[in-house]
């Protein structure tokens, strides 16, 4: 604590900020009662007032690193209470490491699969901080990640949190097919998927969005998913983690949009905020049947803001015994798009309910 005080650079923690702003209110009301005392002129002490400002501006811009922003943020009225009780970002980020530890060393167990071969790496790392981000739950879930890289490394798709190999090698691919769906910028296509893996109930949640090639600048995507064995949690817990993860992998692994890394296996990820919080909810899937895969996929045109997201999510659950995987999204390019290419079926809100309806008839016959 207090390390860099009068530094813009890297981040702190809320209780070095909330005690650097007590240090400069009881200095400034030392000076203040200075002044007043010796009836002085107040432009003299005018330069003890200069290093506490630049302490105060600095140690705010440090808390602004920490939850993933500018500096300049905190000259936004009130933003300061935002940085008082907001938690930082876990892991890395552009401007430097978590000044708690959290995340810092994510990754831990890995698989990559390229172009269906799948090749397994445990990276080094230390013990103690290993065990930090390993869920004491381990193999009800793990994360995801993957993304087209273009020439020469294609799609690539990573593990992480898993020592399941035999599970990871029977998953299939989150790649997408151009000729079926795309990305676009300023887009994101969600998804929730099943699978049966090494005879296991796999159920995914995914998110998808726009990216460009390392070195072309051409079309892709990034993605990542958090996949459940056997078990799922409440889709409000689950949507939260999954869109801290790929939010911090796209700021970690993207520079303006441009893969920064060339294959998966470098990915820098970090622990998703609020990942502890989906054992609280984990419950059986039922009335679905995992190992009939129809390869019959649905995208569903709608609105994809959270409280809506997490209600689509769970109403999606028994459709899943239709389609293999349902995509879910508000990009007009994107749906006008499916639309054209004709492989996925394609269908609004209402749509969506009619599914949902005939379906849930079906079960009742």
């Amino acid at each position: 604590m207090f390390k860099n005080p009068f530094s813009f650079e890297g981040r702190i923690r809320r209780t070095e900020y909330g005690i650097s702003i007590i240090i400069y209110t009881i200095c400034v009301t030392i000076l203040n009662a200075i002044v007043g005392a010796s009836n002085g002129d107040p432009a003299i002490l005018l330069f003890a007032y200069i290093p506490l400002l630049w302490f105060l501006w600095a140690q705010g811009a440090k808390r602004c690193h920490d939850v993933g922003n500018s500096g300049w943020w905190q000259l936004i009225p009130f933003y300061f209470l935002w940085m008082i009780f907001q938690d930082g970002e876990p892991g890395s980020n552009k401007y430097g490491e978590n000044p708690k530890g959290i995340g810092n060393n994510a990754q831990i167990y890995n698989a990559t699969k390229v172009d269906g071969e799948t090749e397994y790496t445990i990276k080094e790392t230390d013990k103690e901080d290993g065990a930090n981000f390993l869920d004491e739950k381990e193999g009800i879930y793990f994360l995801s990640t993957f993304a087209n890289f273009g020439k020469p490394n294609g799609f690539q798709q990573s593990y992480w949190l898993t020592k399941d190999r035999e599970t990871v090698k029977e998953i299939r691919s989150f790649n997408i097919d151009k000729s079926a769906i795309k990305v676009f910028p300023d887009s994101k296509i969600y998804a929730i998927g099943k699978d049966s893996a090494n005879e296991r109930n796999v159920i995914s949640y995914s998110i998808y969005s726009y990216a460009t090639e390392q070195y072309t600048r051409k079309d892709s995507f990034l993605g990542s998913s958090i996949l459940f064995i056997d078990q799922i949690s409440e889709e409000g817990t689950t949507l939260n983690s999954l869109q801290s993860f790929h939010r911090n992998l796209r700021m970690q692994n993207l520079d303006e949009g441009a893969f920064i890394v060339s294959n998966s296996d470098s990915f820098n990820v970090s622990k998703p905020k609020g990942l502890s919080r989906i054992n609280d909810y984990l419950r059986k899937v039922n009335n679905v049947d995992f190992k009939k895969l129809s390869d019959r996929e649905l995208v569903v045109y709608c609105e994809t803001n959270w409280a809506k997201l997490q209600c689509y999510f769970s109403d999606a659950i028994l459709l899943l015994n239709i389609y293999d995987t349902i995509y879910f999204t508000e990009s007009q390019e994107v749906a006008q798009y499916v639309h054209q290419k004709g492989v996925f079926k394609i269908i609004d809100i209402n749509g969506f309910e009619r599914e949902l309806l005939n379906i849930t008839n079906n079960l009742h016959n």
